[in-house]
């Protein structure tokens, strides 16, 4: 009985770890800022808030604190939560007309996405991302 619940446990403890990456906009970094500072006396949080904070964001527990540990630092000179992320940073995506091609293959070719892919030349990760839009 005891290993089922330290497995559903560990399992539930791996599973809020896993938690995706994403750009944080610098509106998001001041409302994770004041959400903490609300929360805090003294300019100290309670233990366990800044994971609680992080499920809320959607973000990880190391972002919270890097966060929280730069307002902090930069109170008295005004607080700068724009990102360090400037210019064209991030990979442009190419735009392949999938729908289309998806129609011209016979259904026997589209019965699973490898077979599917491969009849329309395109890799398995963007036929699949493209079923999810």
């Amino acid at each position: 009985m005891e290993d089922n619940a330290n497995q559903s446990q560990h399992e539930e403890t791996t599973n809020r770890s896993r938690i995706s990456r994403k750009h944080m906009t610098p509106s998001t970094r001041r409302l994770i800022f004041d959400y903490l500072l609300c929360n805090s006396k003294h300019m100290v949080v309670n233990k366990g808030f800044k994971t609680i904070v992080a499920h809320k964001f959607s973000v990880s527990s190391q972002s919270i604190t890097r966060i929280w540990a730069h307002g902090k630092k930069h109170m008295e000179n005004g607080i700068n939560f724009s990102g360090k992320l400037v210019g064209n940073v991030r990979r442009k995506r190419v735009h392949v007309d999938v729908g289309n091609k998806v129609k011209a293959v016979p259904f026997t070719k589209r019965t699973n996405i490898r077979t599917l892919a491969n009849a329309i030349q395109v890799s398995k990760s963007t036929l699949y991302r493209h079923f999810q839009d």
